[in-house]
């Protein structure tokens, strides 16, 4: 070594990328991949290899670990000298958690749910949740579980899709939510992971083996537009349940064969939806919301502005009445999270109120003659605003 590296991580890359001063070798996976390293860190980061390097049975230098492959050990070795880890796949971050788990390292589990949270693809999503599946890691089964929920046309248009497990495919069907159109669409892909299947096992498209996933399909949401389309046409069906579906979709018959859905609550569908809502979003930018109050009666109108006017008549008593005309009003304290468009004569402004959120404001009213601070509390719901105001004293409102 030519140089001393001035930060201790720095020390610890030295030693990860260099093996003069390593006194162990691991031999790992099958082909006795040879790994060296050394025995203080890897002793310090996991109970395991502490207690296989330290067991005080004997002195050997030389250790076999046959239950990781060379690349997720030498990820696992990175992060155990540098606390940081690099991965290609959602699969080797997978093959990696497995590995910290039984080798007890928690940071590394946690790396590795992060990286799949934030980097899974459409593409792998089916092997890293079969994967997951395997060997039971439920935190890889939720994140994948949500992608299948969110980008359910991405999936079952992509390769893998036709090769998934039924169980995947089941695990799909199951879902109350999905991002389709229709439950058309839903068993038009079923049908065609179907076809696929047949194939693979040589068996026929009408055997038993597929009743599994017919009980999940929802058939009783369709119409009978979407059952002459779909239905009437598949060699998933066979002629008895095809007149059987038709019968139910007609009322003619009450009871579905076993192997069917009883099911006739509609799935909730979302494609157009987050498109919509972010149409939606990008109109409630702009809007403002002008609101009076004349003695206990509140109105509100929408209008589109990049601010909110306030007109405020406050009853003081029966003879007197202090106009907003005669007055400054002043915004002291928003909640941190929602702010309110500004108001007239206040130097303060912020976003509008959101439908169902519940905004408390500070409201200072003032003339030559009073001050007088009120606690606004104020909720839109459904384009109505309700507003419900208190006295406050002076002293709380500069508190």
């Amino acid at each position: 070594m030519s140089s001393t590296p001035e930060s201790l991580k720095s020390k610890f890359e030295l030693c990860l990328n260099n093996d003069d001063l390593s006194d162990c070798e691991f031999l790992v996976g099958e082909q006795k991949c040879k790994i060296k390293g050394h025995k203080l860190l890897f002793g310090i980061s996991s109970p395991v290899f502490r207690a296989v390097l330290y067991d005080g049975l004997h002195n050997a230098s030389t250790f076999e670990v046959k239950d990781v492959e060379p690349d997720v050990f030498q990820g696992m070795k990175q992060f155990i000298y540098t606390d940081s880890v690099n991965f290609s796949s959602g699969l080797q971050a997978c093959s990696s958690y497995l590995a910290s788990w039984k080798y007890v390292i928690p940071d590394l589990m946690s790396k590795c749910v992060q990286y799949i949270k934030d980097n899974i693809s459409v593409s792998e999503v089916i092997d890293v949740y079969e994967f997951s599946c395997k060997y039971n890691i439920p935190d890889i089964e939720k994140i994948c579980a949500a992608v299948f929920q969110n980008k359910t046309r991405e999936v079952m248009q992509s390769e893998k899709f036709l090769s998934a497990n039924v169980q995947t495919l089941e695990t799909i069907l199951k879902m109350d939510s999905l991002n389709l159109e229709s439950e058309l669409e839903v068993f038009k892909y079923t049908e065609k992971w179907a076809i696929a299947e047949a194939v693979r096992r040589n068996i026929d498209l009408q055997a038993e083996y597929f009743n599994c996933i017919k009980k999940h399909v929802r058939f009783l949401t369709m119409d009978k537009d979407q059952y002459k389309e779909g239905l009437s046409k598949s060699d998933l069906i066979t002629a008895e349940e095809r007149i059987s579906l038709l019968h139910n979709l007609m009322d003619l018959e009450d009871e579905l064969p076993h192997k069917f859905c009883p099911v006739s609550e509609p799935r909730n569908f979302t494609i157009g939806k987050i498109e919509e809502k972010q149409v939606r979003e990008e109109e409630k930018k702009d809007r403002g919301y002008y609101f009076t109050r004349t003695g206990n009666s509140i109105n509100c109108e929408e209008f589109r502005d990049s601010t909110v006017c306030l007109t405020f008549v406050y009853t003081m008593d029966k003879s007197r009445t202090i106009d907003v005309d005669d007055c400054s009003a002043k915004l002291f304290k928003v909640k941190p999270t929602v702010k309110l468009h500004s108001l007239r004569n206040s130097e303060d402004s912020g976003e509008e109120i959101l439908n169902n959120e519940m905004v408390d404001i500070i409201l200072c009213i003032e003339n030559k003659y009073v001050i007088l601070p009120y606690y606004l509390k104020l909720q839109l719901t459904e384009g109505i605003l309700k507003l419900e105001i208190s006295e406050m004293s002076e002293k709380a409102v500069h508190s």
